[in-house]
């Protein structure tokens, strides 16, 4: 829902305030893809990930100062270095999320759980296009994208204050790691 007014917003961004064209735009998203793949590329080689909702918060809060940034930019550049680290900053999240719920979640619920999960984090980006989309043509495009920054930070602030997020438990992100969720035997087949 936050990072969707990014998406919406970018192209007039780049043209109006940056004062590039569809090949600064294009550059933009190639460094945000370069970033998340650095990104993806150090927190995926990680083992072990202690205290995850902090993280999590932490992601969420790093990601509207990344917007933040982005909205008081004024050079092509500067929006690179942005992206690029924008791009870091987010890769780890779906990684952390979907290793978590498959460790925790017994793996007879792990479809429903999914299924639901995606339909209501997938509402998230339209949502957020439709309300960004509709207030773009009244607000300066640096004010929208502060407001989307402002929004990620007081969700990752509003993250980090809630006991059930900070009391995630510590999250092992080694390959071919599974362990029963709480409360459940292993099974064993004969």
């Amino acid at each position: 829902l936050v990072y969707a007014p990014l998406e919406v917003v970018l192209p007039g961004f780049v043209s109006r305030d940056l004062h590039a064209g569809a090949s600064g735009y294009g550059f933009l998203w190639t460094v945000f893809a370069i970033g998340a793949l650095a990104g993806s590329a150090l927190w995926g080689g990680r083992r072990h990930l202690p205290r995850l909702g902090w993280w999590l918060a932490g992601n969420f809060f790093v990601w509207g100062l990344v917007v933040l940034a982005l909205s008081a930019t004024h050079h092509l550049l500067a929006a690179v270095s942005v992206m690029a680290f924008g791009g870091f900053v987010y890769s780890p999240y779906l990684l952390w999320t979907n290793t978590y719920l498959q460790q925790a979640v017994p793996g007879n619920l792990l479809g429903r759980l999914f299924g639901a999960y995606t339909a209501l984090t997938g509402l998230g980006l339209p949502l957020g296009a439709l309300l960004a989309g509709a207030v773009a043509p009244t607000l300066p495009v640096r004010l929208l994208l502060g407001l989307a920054g402002l929004a990620s930070v007081a969700l990752g602030l509003l993250a980090a204050s809630r006991p059930v997020i900070r009391g995630l438990p510590d999250l092992n992100l080694a390959r071919g790691h599974t362990r029963p969720p709480r409360g459940t035997a292993p099974e064993h087949t004969e």
